[in-house]
């Protein structure tokens, strides 16, 4: 007997071996093992063997727990049985088929498993600091304009392409793909569209959506059913949730998309909102210091993280003074009027 069909029917063997062992019930193993040990001692090759053997199931293993691979696996085994019940019949001339025919079963079981993990979402997060912004070209070729101090989570699947933005800013440019919808999730709500272009921004538990391309629908992600709003180029919508979403026609997409040209364009917003843009660009971070402050609104543009033009622009229209701390802190305090010389 060649060295060859010598190693293939200690193979055969440990595959039988493999099959018997996982199809008798635990009670009744105890006699099963004790020839499953002498054969092991027989040769060191049949360890080797059974190790190959246990090693190429296992490889399937990893999702194991799964519903759809514990039914593949299942299968294979069956199928395992059923080949080891016929070989029993057959003539010795044909010493390989139990072999082949584990390892198909095996190799099937295999691809079920390669097949499962490409139909589980890819999760791939995407993070930018202070002062950076980034462009990520997504495995379809759409296009994402990632904000300072944003982070998107990109998940996807043949059948629909959804990014979670965490937190910030960014600016889609979608490659079409009717069967394939693109969404964007932010704070609980979804913009779905399948080629067109447009920018989210999250605002505390809120968002805005502006269009400047095509068409996309804005629903509850809780409730996929309800629509919040149907958008067409040059609408906004802000969703701050405490109250019926605002809907603002031809709004000024220069404005909500100057960031990505490294200006920031405020019109008559609060300052404590414009003080929260402005930080995302400078490791200066700058805060309201009372009350009266806080209920001033600023318009004019800014390059994005230039606080100290800021801070000179906010006093030299309104009583206000900038008062130093520790580790790059300012704080903005109403400026009290001169005392009056007796």
């Amino acid at each position: 007997m060649s060295d060859a069909t010598e190693t293939d029917l200690v193979f055969d063997n440990a595959a039988e071996w493999f099959t018997r062992l996982n199809e008798v019930p635990t009670a009744n193993r105890l006699a099963l093992t004790r020839g499953f040990r002498d054969w092991i001692e027989q040769d060191p090759r049949h360890a080797e063997a059974f190790a190959r053997v246990s090693t190429l199931w296992e490889a399937v293993g990893i999702h194991a727990a799964e519903p759809e691979m514990v039914t593949l696996r299942q299968a294979a085994l069956a199928d395992a049985r059923n080949t080891a019940q016929r070989r029993w019949r057959l003539s010795e001339r044909m010493p390989h088929l139990w072999r082949h025919a584990l390892a198909a079963c095996l190799t099937i079981a295999a691809l079920g498993a390669a097949a499962y993990m490409f139909m589980q979402p890819t999760r791939q997060v995407y993070t930018t600091q202070i002062a950076e912004r980034r462009v990520v070209t997504l495995s379809d070729n759409s296009r994402v304009d990632v904000d300072a101090g944003s982070e998107i989570a990109v998940e996807f699947t043949k059948k629909t392409r959804l990014i979670h933005l965490t937190r910030g800013q960014a600016y889609f440019q979608v490659e079409k793909n009717r069967a394939r919808p693109f969404i964007v999730e932010a704070n609980g709500r979804r913009v779905i569209a399948t080629g067109t272009a447009f920018d989210v921004e999250t605002l505390g538990k809120g968002v805005r959506v502006t269009l400047t391309e095509g068409h996309v629908t804005v629903r509850s992600a809780s409730d996929p059913s309800t629509v919040l709003a149907k958008l067409s180029p040059g609408d906004q919508l802000v969703d701050e949730g405490n109250a019926p979403p605002r809907i603002t026609r031809l709004a000024n997409v220069l404005k909500a998309t100057s960031w990505r040209q490294g200006k920031l364009m405020f019109d008559d917003e609060p300052l404590p909102y414009v003080l929260a843009e402005m930080n995302r660009y400078s490791q200066i971070k700058v805060s309201v210091g009372d009350m009266q402050v806080a209920k001033l609104r600023v318009s004019g543009v800014f390059n994005a993280g230039d606080v100290t033009s800021l801070i000179d622009a906010l006093k030299a229209y309104y009583p206000v003074d900038a008062v130093a701390g520790a580790s790059n802190q300012v704080s903005l305090f109403h400026q009290k009027p001169a005392a009056t010389a007796r």
